[in-house]
């Protein structure tokens, strides 16, 4: 099914504008997307780093709190015990008002934080009896409950060295009741005794709450655009998280974020980032203050920013489509405009075809189109033009082929019907002109006495004017024969008429020519500028034929022409021939040459002479593997008779080959 032109155009254009608008939009939205992405994925990467500070802060601020814990409990336990001094000072009711008064102090600081900043105040006498003691609990002497108790014995020293430095111990359950406590000594001022404060857990946990990792990943999480943050180390255990859970019943750290640390860890990678659910997650390392590193695990929500990447995909999409229809109706239209002349121009191509020469194209355009129809106008003048033309020249042609078809039969005609026929001889000739006629011919020229004289010659060039000279040569020729016998004065004579008449023409024509007598193996010969003959005698011998050399006939008007005599013994054969025979060449450029001729010529000795000259013929007509051929063949054979046998013709037979 044939698609018009216009149609053609506004689909190709269509989807040549859909492809690039496409293609845009997928650039556009493709690199939006890697940029975005990269920003997510660096931004990640920034805040991780930044978050690493803080929580590793976080991990080794615990530590160092409860060292300053610690460092503040001594002073306060010397500040205690200079108190307790003082007080001792006055009666011993004022013992009972210290105690009190610590109990007061104790109370007040539960005012600061919702909590006291001290849980128990403990102060014994010289020899380690407690006089002042957290209320409900039990006497207590601390040389008695030495033994066996690492709590109470680092505190002993203090009573022979009160001035000593203060002792700190770190967190561990007490005997009485097995609650963890912190305590902190110092030595009396006054006297030996010892002043102890202690912290129990509750306490020393809600001071580091304020400090610890977890506070640190919760404070972080305000304010940020995280989904969750997590500190987990090598084993999976989760140290801090905060967040939005994403797994129902896995918590905020799920099975693959505690599978992803793990691996991350195990790679020894500074960071790594992955999507989880739509968001970039990316994992740091930590490094604790103790131990094998940390991993911290952030999610940052960047679903909104595929959010907006949607929003743009729209967007581009709807802009897009409206570009595509717009533009497929700018396509009708200019493909609406263009269709038109060419419509018009396929109308002139028809009616030109059809023959219609005086069919014009008319278009009121001022574009590219209307030089096109006027160089169509100006083609069908000219092809009017030329059609006439043509047809002359055809005419002129169609006359010219007939009167050279008439030429090449005339020409034919002028050769010989059949060779003479002499005692002891037998003849035959070829002529096979390259063009329709040709510059080559033979004749045999009877002379006096029964004698014949033998002729090839061969003019210069090919076509028409080599025909014309040869047929005035060949007419000179036989008409001098009557009144010459030697061949070299019938060559002579010849040659001074044929320059009289065409020697200002610089043309010329070579000639063997041989006279042969009845019963006469003697035959005498003249060349003029012609190849010598080849002769093949009956051992099988083929060589040439010694020749004087000569110019041809019409160049100069006094040139002479030796005559030389040859012996032909029975069974020998004579081969004239031009030199279309030996310059026939391949395609290839090779020519058949002399060496093959000689060859070719010493196996058809045993043949008769018409069968000897076809036999050549075709050789040379194979080997140029073409009908077409280089140049005019012609041949003569002349044998003498002798024990071969008769040919099956019963005398010789001329061959001409048009």
């Amino acid at each position: 099914m044939m698609i018009r032109f216009r149609t053609r155009l506004s689909v190709t254009v269509s989807l040549l504008i859909i492809l690039a608008v496409s293609g845009m939009a997928v650039v556009v939205i493709s690199l939006f997307a890697a940029r975005t992405g990269m920003l997510y994925y660096n931004a990640g990467v920034q805040l991780n780093r930044l978050a690493d500070v803080n929580i590793e802060h976080g991990l080794s601020l615990p530590a160092k709190v409860m060292d300053r814990v610690s460092d503040q409990m001594a002073v306060q336990a010397l500040l205690i015990s200079e108190l307790v001094a003082l007080a001792e000072q006055g009666s011993d009711a004022r013992k009972l008002s210290v105690s009190e008064l610590l109990q007061r102090v104790r109370e007040r600081s539960r005012t600061l934080h919702g909590y006291p900043l001290l849980d128990e105040v403990w102060v014994t006498d010289e020899k380690g009896a407690s006089v002042v003691r957290p209320e409900g609990a039990p006497p207590f002497n601390f040389v008695e409950a030495a033994a066996g108790n690492d709590q109470v014995t680092p505190f002993l020293g203090l009573l022979d060295k009160p001035l000593a430095a203060p002792v700190v111990q770190r967190t561990q359950p007490r005997a009485m009741d097995d609650k963890p406590f912190r305590y902190v000594g110092a030595g009396g001022v006054d006297r030996p005794r010892i002043v102890q404060v202690g912290a129990g857990q509750d306490l020393t946990e809600s001071i580091v709450a304020d400090f610890d990792v977890q506070h640190t990943v919760d404070r972080f999480m305000t304010g940020m655009s995280f989904e969750r943050i997590i500190v987990m180390d090598g084993e999976g255990r989760v140290l801090a998280a905060s967040g939005t859970p994403q797994a129902p019943g896995q918590g905020i750290a799920d099975d693959p974020v505690r599978a992803y640390c793990r691996e991350f860890l195990q790679s020894g990678e500074p960071f790594r980032s992955r999507l989880f659910q739509g968001d970039v997650g990316v994992v740091t390392a930590l490094r604790a203050p103790d131990g094998p590193p940390l991993a911290l695990f952030i999610q940052h929500q960047t679903r909104a920013g595929a959010l907006v990447i949607y929003q743009y995909v729209l967007f581009i999409a709807a802009v897009g489509l409206g570009a595509i229809v717009l533009s497929v109706v700018a396509t009708l239209l200019l493909s609406r405009g263009l269709s038109q002349p060419l419509e018009a121009l396929v109308r002139g191509a028809k009616a030109l075809g059809a023959g219609n020469l005086d069919h014009r194209i008319t278009l009121t355009r001022n574009d590219e189109f209307k030089n096109v129809a006027q160089a169509f106008n100006h083609m069908a003048a000219s092809l009017r033009k030329q059609v006439a033309e043509l047809r002359r020249q055809t005419a002129d042609r169609e006359r010219f082929d007939s009167e050279l078809r008439i030429a090449a039969e005339v020409q034919m005609m002028l050769l010989p019907d059949a060779p003479p026929q002499l005692a002891g001889y037998r003849m035959a000739g070829l002529c096979r002109p390259a063009k329709t006629v040709g510059g080559d011919f033979y004749d045999f020229v009877p002379m006096t006495d029964g004698a014949c004289a033998v002729v090839l010659g061969d003019a210069t060039g090919k076509g028409m004017p080599a025909a014309l000279l040869t047929t005035q040569c060949s007419s000179m020729l036989r008409t001098l024969a009557g009144e010459f016998q030697e061949p070299g004065e019938l060559l002579r004579r010849t040659n001074r008429e044929l320059h009289r008449r065409i020697g200002q023409t610089c043309r010329f024509v070579t000639i063997f020519c041989m006279c042969v007598e009845p019963d006469n193996s003697a035959v005498r010969y003249a060349v003029a500028g012609h190849n010598p003959p080849l002769i093949a005698l009956p051992d099988g011998t083929v060589r040439r034929v010694e020749c004087e050399p000569a110019f041809p006939l019409g160049l100069r008007s006094d040139t002479l022409y030796a005559e030389c005599s040859l012996e032909l013994p029975a069974g020998a054969a004579l081969l004239i021939y031009s030199d279309g025979i030996t310059d026939a060449r391949r395609t290839d450029g090779e020519t058949f040459g002399e060496a093959r001729l000689s060859a070719l010529f010493a196996e058809a000795t045993i043949l008769h002479p018409e069968d000897a000259a076809a036999r050549i013929a075709a050789a040379v007509q194979n080997f140029c593997g073409t009908d077409d051929i280089f140049d005019d063949m012609t041949l003569v054979v002349v044998r003498r008779d002798g024990e071969s046998p008769p040919p099956p013709n019963g005398g010789a037979v001329l061959v001409n080959v048009p």
